[in-house]
């Protein structure tokens, strides 16, 4: 049976975010060192987020979103949410062709950032 593919992690993702950072930095008359201060991520850090060249993990997410004094979920542009929320399934295993020992894990599903942590924490332990 095909399957549906996922929505595509673009970097329009990644440039929407960023775009939402710029505006919050000039609502706050803030440059990009009064926000890697406040969070107390490095400048170079905030910089690419800005550019819309990385997204934060959760835990960088999380301290962003402090120093804004918004919760993570409020940090992200509304339409964010939607993609997030898109017709994929919320769970999806299936075996690796090249290691029949091993799965890829696809997760669709809206969880709280300290959950999203833990997660992120599990795989790059893996």
């Amino acid at each position: 049976m095909p399957r549906k593919p996922p929505p595509p992690e673009t970097p329009s993702r990644n440039v929407e975010f960023g775009q939402r950072l710029q505006s919050l930095l000039l609502e706050r008359n803030w440059n990009q060192a009064e926000l890697a201060r406040a969070a107390g991520l490095g400048r170079d850090s905030i910089s690419t987020y800005v550019r819309g060249s990385v997204f934060p993990d959760p835990k960088n997410l999380k301290k962003l979103a402090d120093a804004f004094g918004l919760t993570p979920q409020q940090l992200l542009p509304s339409s964010m949410g939607q993609l997030l929320d898109a017709e994929v399934p919320a769970l999806e295993i299936r075996q690796s062709a090249s290691d029949p020992s091993k799965v890829h894990l696809r997760i669709n599903r809206t969880v709280t950032i300290e959950q999203a942590a833990q997660i992120f924490s599990i795989l790059n332990h893996a």
